[in-house]
């Protein structure tokens, strides 16, 4: 049974009927405990009915989640039998009257109490009369009455609501003056301080991790406090017994006398009279710990912290806790930033969670260790480019015009086929000319010699030996209007159709042709990699026009002929094609075809496969940037 205040006596003698509102109104205005204002209520009640013997309140215990009686009238009324018809009114949902004796002289009233349509407590009066209009007076009596509990609980909701909007204002406040705040030690100043100023503290300090140990970072209304070591160092252990304790500590507070002696030496050593230290958690995460120190009263009695500063106090730290931690962590240096990361990741490798993370740092160690002992072979990869192991130019052999063009670039040839035709017609009138001038010559030269002229003889001699000259000639280069084949190939360059009748000069290229049994692989080999290369090397060809096939090659000549390209010098390296009578592709290879080859170098580990590009460009880039 709860214990129950003590009615007045003034109260107590009263014979006046007190169901009057305003006497119930000053009841409610009252700053009364909630037992208090239902045992007045309760005698209200009773003293308001003359048939009433006993009664009792019952109120729901919101933790336990259960009824249990918090006044009853008398004091001295055994209630037991009214509880049982008051849980009664639980099953039924209404207010009950029942009989309590055979002779239906004694009756029990119950009537539920509802605030906000939830059940928080029952009344239950005992009442001795057999008149009717008594008994439903009292029923009457209760239903009008349950509207003051009903009011009461009302305004305690209201009143509660108004308190934690003020708190939550507050907190609020202290919030935007931390953030206000640009450096971490202003900021901390700035929490203690108002902190101290609200709950009436002598001394208000916080401590955040350095370490395994505390360190206090700020004290109200102190700006350095060098010179305070022994209160420092006392209030760092009465944190770090705290933070060890895993709760809230007050000293002196409950069951904290013999369990909190670093708060007993705190006490001691600043002179105060109460002490509470609150260990902040944000997300299971320990952020900092918060004390605070209280001097006694004008009576030099202790002045604890009570439940409610303690909830407001931890509500208050946990909402500027993260802003105070994330000011504190942004003025860490690069170097404590880098450590405090790694402890960080390696704490969450380490853990027990985080099993995604474990399973990939294992699966790259694996992966790192197979790779560094695995081998492979280590292949160049180059552009290469297809030529003709010969190529013939089919040059105009003398200044003239084109007749006729029987190929173009990609005809595959024959041995002696017409490729094109110069026009004759001037050297034919040519050699006309010149055949009239050695007959002439040769008349000239039987007269001299049938008139023994010697002299004549011999300049008409010269004459026709000059024209025998110019005829010749000029059969050769009729002979030569015709440019054929000089062997079975295929024409990779030169299409004169769009030029008939155009002018060529001697010596201008018209046409080259390459064979098609005999080829030579060019390959551009990026500097990086050229001293990797060496003759009688062997790689694998690879076309753009016969993905599907490989060929085989060796490595020839190595130039020392650079060419630019895609920003980055290449170096040409000549390589023979190995061709077998039951190589697939080998018949349709032309010059000129462009594919990918992969040199064979020898083997080596795949890590450093994989990884050379970035190493050499590590080297190169310390190399130019170290002194």
């Amino acid at each position: 049974m709860t214990e129950q205040p003590q009615p007045s006596s003034k109260s107590a003698a009263s014979s006046a009927p007190k169901k009057d509102p305003l006497t119930l109104m000053n009841l409610i205005n009252q700053e009364l405990t909630l037992a208090e204002y239902c045992f007045h209520w309760l005698e209200i009640q009773c003293n308001s009915l003359t048939s009433v013997r006993s009664a009792v309140l019952l109120i729901r215990d919101e933790q336990k989640n259960s009824f249990k009686p918090i006044a009853k009238w008398p004091l001295s009324a055994e209630v037991m039998e009214l509880s049982v018809v008051a849980y009664g009114v639980i099953d039924q949902g209404c207010g009950l009257l029942l009989t309590m004796d055979e002779q239906g002289q004694k009756y029990a009233a119950a009537y539920p109490v509802h605030v906000n349509n939830e059940l928080r407590g029952i009344v239950a009066l005992q009442l001795e009369t057999q008149d009717v209009a008594q008994l439903q007076a009292a029923m009457s009596q209760l239903q009008w009455s349950v509207g003051w509990l009903e009011l009461y609980f009302n305004r305690k909701r209201l009143t509660s609501s108004e308190h934690h909007r003020a708190q939550a204002n507050q907190s609020m406040e202290l919030l935007a003056k931390v953030h206000s705040q640009e450096d971490f030690l202003a900021s901390a100043m700035a929490f203690v301080t108002e902190l101290a100023n609200r709950f009436e503290c002598e001394r208000v300090s916080i401590g955040f991790p350095n370490g395994h140990k505390i360190h206090v970072e700020a004290l109200s209304h102190s700006a350095q406090f060098g010179k305070k070591m022994n209160l420092v160092r006392a209030i760092s252990q009465a944190m770090e017994e705290a933070l060890v304790a895993g709760q809230s500590l007050r000293y002196p507070g409950p069951n904290t006398e013999l369990s909190a002696p670093d708060h007993h030496w705190l006490l001691e050593v600043s002179e105060c009279a109460s002490v509470m230290s609150l260990p902040i958690y944000v997300a299971d995460k320990y952020i900092c710990v918060v004390t605070f120190e209280r001097t006694a009263d004008e009576n030099l009695q202790p002045r604890p912290f009570s439940d409610d500063e303690l909830s407001y106090c931890q509500s208050i730290s946990v909402l500027c806790a993260p802003a105070l931690e994330d000011k504190r962590l942004n003025r860490r240096s690069l170097f404590r930033v880098a450590v405090d990361r790694s402890k960080q990741q390696l704490g969450r490798v380490i853990g027990v969670d985080y099993m995604g993370r474990k399973l990939a740092l294992l699966a790259l160690t694996a992966m790192i260790g197979f790779f560094s002992v695995a081998t492979g072979e280590y292949r160049v990869a180059a552009n290469v480019v297809l030529e003709g192991e010969v190529q013939r130019v089919v040059a105009a052999p003398y200044n003239g015009y084109i007749k006729d063009a029987f190929v173009k670039a990609g005809d595959v040839v024959e041995s002696g086929q017409l490729l094109c035709q110069l026009d004759d017609r001037d050297l034919r009138l040519e050699r006309e000319n010149w055949l009239s001038q050695r007959s002439q010559y040769r008349h000239q030269y039987n007269q001299a010699f049938a008139s023994h002229q010697r002299s004549e003889v011999n300049i008409a001699k010269a004459q026709m030996d000059q024209a025998m000259a110019q005829l010749s000639l000029a059969d050769e280069k009729l002979a030569r209007s015709q440019l054929v084949a000089p062997f079975d190939g295929v024409v990779i360059s030169g299409d004169l159709s769009q030029r008939l009748g155009g002018f060529v000069d001697q010596g201008e290229v018209l046409f080259e042709v390459a064979p098609l049994d005999g080829y030579r692989i060019i390959l551009l080999v990026d500097e990086k990699e050229i001293a990797e290369i060496s003759a009688q090397q062997a790689g694998d060809l690879v076309l753009s026009a016969f993905p599907e096939y490989t060929f085989q090659f060796t490595v020839s000549r190595i130039t020392p002929v650079t060419v630019a390209e895609e920003g980055g010098n290449f170096f040409r390296v000549e390589a023979q094609l190995v061709q077998s009578q039951d190589q697939q592709g080998a018949k349709e290879l032309r010059p000129g075809m462009e594919g990918v080859g992969k040199i064979a170098v020898d083997e080596r580990k795949l890590i450093w496969i994989w990884t050379r590009k970035l190493l050499v460009w590590v080297k190169l880039t310390l190399w130019e940037y170290l002194p």
